[in-house]
């Protein structure tokens, strides 16, 4: 499975971040010179299963490939942050390389 990140190679300006694709598990919001990650599934207590791996990756790189952004904050909707995986899902579709896709 091969990683699309359309921010790569681009500097991508705040203002513009809105023209961005909507993720489904996450929120981003930028309010220079920082920038907001927020895991949204707090109804399950914002726990990870496909597609949140490959969202996080690229809310991260486009925090990266924005020149106003200086921090990005990761955080989680409603009173946790993150419970782990969320055995409940389908770990068939998990990248086999998500372990090094998070290291980077």
């Amino acid at each position: 499975m091969m990683n699309y990140d359309p921010t790569e190679g681009f500097s991508i300006p705040s203002h513009l971040t809105n023209l961005m694709p909507t993720y489904k598990t996450k929120l981003y919001h930028v309010s220079p010179p920082l920038a907001f990650i927020t895991l949204n599934r707090s109804e399950k207590l914002n726990t990870i299963l496909p597609p949140v791996p490959i969202e996080l990756e690229h809310a991260i790189n486009q925090a990266n490939h924005d020149n106003s952004v200086r921090v990005f904050i990761l955080r989680g909707s409603g009173t946790s942050f993150c419970a782990g995986f969320d055995f409940s899902g389908d770990l068939v579709n998990f990248p086999s390389n998500l372990g090094n896709s998070m290291q980077n």
